[in-house]
């Protein structure tokens, strides 16, 4: 079975704010649009507000995490996640993946709205039910991926998190702060016909 974490807010920005980037964080943007041309990118002078949370989310997207949750998932194995060093954060990293997941954006009943002709990239990706596999994706149950696309409109693009089962249960038993909900995900067995909650 494979899990859908949603994050608690940590109050803290990466990059700028939804509409506007801060100029000084260095954030790559397109000249068409004017938004981040690079959803995984770090500020060095990024400033983390809330601390007491081991996993969280900027209202501009990037994933933050605490070093506990680092050791908890090389204690297990986990190989598909980058810790990006924060200097103005110490104990904490920003969080990016390294193989995304795949996903039936069709079967969710996402929307990709608003392509640039500049940077190739849909300025809206909005809607989901349930969360479904693309057909052959899998994930390991010790891991931890991104979804293939960002959730999410301008620069507050956010990537779903889909968790393993037995990390998910690390992660409980653990107590990690941050999780605000886990949920199952559905995948797709190779011939396209929906497995409920099977693990992949």
């Amino acid at each position: 079975m494979l899990y859908h974490l949603s994050l608690k807010g940590n109050d803290s920005h990466m990059i700028g704010s939804c509409d506007e980037v801060d100029p000084s964080s260095g954030v790559p943007t397109c000249s068409t649009c004017g938004y981040r041309t690079d959803p995984d990118f770090t500020n060095p002078g990024f400033r983390l507000r809330r601390r007491r949370l081991d996993l969280s989310c900027c209202y501009d997207g990037a994933v933050i995490v605490s070093d506990r949750f680092r050791a908890l998932h090389a204690s297990l194995g986990g190989r598909n996640l980058r810790f990006v060093d924060l200097p103005k954060a110490p104990g904490f990293y920003h969080l990016t993946c390294v193989t995304p997941v795949a996903l039936d954006y069709a079967a969710m009943g996402t929307q990709c709205l608003r392509l640039c002709a500049g940077c190739g990239r849909h300025l809206d990706v909005v809607g989901r039910g349930t969360i479904v596999l693309a057909r052959g994706a899998s994930l390991a149950d010790h891991e931890l991926a991104f979804s293939d696309r960002y959730f999410g409109s301008h620069n507050e693009a956010i990537p779903l998190l889909i968790c393993g089962e037995r990390l998910a249960k690390a992660l409980a038993e653990a107590g990690v702060a941050g999780i605000d909900t886990c949920e199952p995900v559905i995948r797709q067995d190779a011939v396209g016909t929906v497995d409920g909650l099977e693990s992949s």
